[in-house]
C-alpha cells in the first residue's frame, strides 16, 4: 500500500513538477528569435467547422478579413454542420461579399473531424490553417505560421492561444496562468526536441500534404491527433510565440468543467488513433507524450489513489493520518467559491478540478460516450474581443 501511495504521488510530481521543471531549466539560454516571414506569401486556406455559430461567426469572419495577408492567397472554408440558427445565413452572405470566402452545408450532423476531412479535400493550397469558430485572430498571424514552414524539415506550427476574460480575479486568473504555464512547456518542447506534444486547436498551419484524414466514427483530439501524424512522418513540429490568437474562458466555471471533461473524453478515445511510436515511453516521442499528456491524463486517478492510500495508512504512522488529512481537504476543495479563497489555494482547487474533468472524461469514454458531436457554450465573445485590441 505504502508503494501504492508513493507512486500515486510521484505521478503527479513528476507530471506537473519535475518535467516542467526540466525542460524550464534545459530552455535556459536557448530561445531562438523568430523566423523572418517569406518575401513570397504562400497560399492559405483557413478552414473551421461551424454549429449553430450565429454568435460569433460574424465577428470570426470579420477578424479575417482584416488581416494582414494578401486576400488573393487566403481561402476561408466554413463547414456548417447542419446548424439550425442563422450561422448558415451569415455564412452564404460573407461568401456573397468575399471571394475567397466559402461557405458548405452539411445537411446531416457529422461532427468536427468528418467536415475537417471534407474541407481539406476541396482546397489545393500549400499551407492549411485549422481553427475554431470562437477564435480571434491577431493581424500578423498568418505571416507569423507561415514563417517557420519556410524550413522543409517544419510540417506543422501552431499559434498560442491566449485564453482572455475581462475579470483578473477567481476562476479566471487562475485558468489564464494555466494556459500560460502550458504555452511555455509547448515551446520549450519545440526548440528542445522539435516535437509539440498536441498543437493549439484555437490555430494551428500545417502543409496540406501532411493532413491525415481524421476518425469518422467517434470523437477526436484532432489538433493532439494532426501534430503527433505529422512527427510521425519525420517532420517537425514548432510553437511560434508571436502567432497569437485568442479566445474567451465561459464566465461560469461549470462550463469550463464540462468542456474540460469533454475533451478527457476524447483524450482518451484518440488513443486508439494514436501513431504507436508515441505509446513506447523508451523513445524520445514517447518519453514526452508520457510526460506531458499520458500521465496527466490519469492524474484524477492518482490524486484519488494517494488519498485513499494515506487513509488506509493512517494508523501506521502520523505522518500519513496527516496525508490523509491533507490531500481530503484538497478532494474537497472544488465544492468551495474561488472567490472566497486565498490566491495560492484557488491555484490547488484548480488543479484538483482540472484532475476531476480527467476522471469523468475518462468514465464518459469508457460508457461509450464518444458521439463525434458537440454543443457550443455559451460564448465569452466580449472578453476574447477585448484583449485582442487591447
Amino acid at each position: 500500500m505504502a508503494l501504492f501511495l508513493w507512486a500515486c504521488i510521484g505521478v503527479l510530481l513528476y507530471t506537473y513538477g519535475i518535467f516542467p521543471a526540466l525542460l524550464r531549466l534545459r530552455l535556459r539560454g536557448r530561445r531562438l528569435s523568430p523566423p523572418a516571414p517569406p518575401a513570397e506569401m504562400p497560399r492559405v486556406a483557413i478552414l473551421f467547422a461551424a454549429y449553430n455559430e450565429e454568435a460569433v461567426l460574424a465577428s470570426k469572419l470579420d477578424n479575417i478579413c482584416a488581416l494582414d495577408y494578401p486576400h488573393d492567397r487566403i481561402e476561408v472554408w466554413i463547414g456548417s454542420d447542419a446548424s439550425t440558427d442563422a450561422t448558415d445565413r451569415i455564412a452564404a452572405e460573407y461568401a456573397a461579399r468575399y471571394p475567397f470566402i466559402h461557405a458548405v452545408r452539411f445537411d446531416r450532423r457529422t461532427g468536427k473531424a468528418p467536415i475537417l476531412n471534407d474541407l481539406v479535400a476541396r482546397t489545393d493550397a500549400e499551407i492549411v490553417v485549422l481553427t475554431d469558430a470562437d477564435v480571434l485572430f491577431a493581424p500578423d498571424i498568418l505571416r507569423r505560421l507561415v514563417a517557420p514552414l519556410r524550413d522543409p524539415s517544419v510540417g506543422l506550427v501552431s499559434a498560442r492561444m491566449i485564453r482572455s476574460t475581462g475579470s483578473d480575479i477567481g476562476f479566471h486568473a487562475t485558468e489564464q496562468r494555466f494556459y500560460s504555464g502550458e504555452n511555455l512547456l509547448k515551446y520549450a518542447e519545440a526548440v528542445l526536441y522539435g516535437m509539440v506534444m498536441g498543437a493549439d486547436g484555437a490555430g494551428y498551419a500545417l502543409r496540406r500534404r501532411l493532413y491525415t484524414p481524421f476518425p469518422a466514427d467517434r470523437i477526436v483530439t484532432d489538433d493532439l491527433l494532426q501534430t503527433l501524424h505529422v512527427i510521425a512522418q519525420g517532420y517537425r513540429t514548432w510553437y511560434a510565440l508571436d502567432a497569437i490568437c485568442y479566445t474567451g474562458i465561459p464566465d461560469d466555471p461549470r462550463e469550463e468543467f464540462r468542456r474540460k471533461s469533454r475533451v478527457a473524453c476524447s483524450n482518451f478515445a484518440t488513443l486508439r488513433a494514436i501513431p504507436p511510436v508515441f505509446l513506447r515511453p523508451w523513445t524520445r516521442a514517447g518519453w514526452l507524450f508520457y510526460s506531458h499528456k499520458l500521465l496527466r491524463w490519469l492524474g484524477g486517478f492518482a490524486l484519488i489513489g494517494a488519498a485513499i492510500g494515506s487513509w488506509l495508512l493512517a494508523g501506521a504512522h502520523w505522518s500519513y493520518a496527516a496525508a490523509a488529512l491533507v490531500l481530503s481537504g484538497m478532494l474537497a476543495l472544488p465544492l468551495v467559491p474561488t472567490a472566497v479563497l486565498p490566491p495560492l489555494v484557488r491555484h490547488v482547487r484548480h488543479f484538483v478540478a482540472m484532475n476531476y474533468a480527467q476522471v469523468v472524461g475518462f468514465c464518459r469514454w469508457l460508457a461509450g460516450r464518444t458521439v463525434p458531436y458537440w454543443q457550443p457554450p455559451q460564448r465569452n465573445v466580449s472578453a476574447a474581443t477585448g484583449s485582442r485590441t487591447a
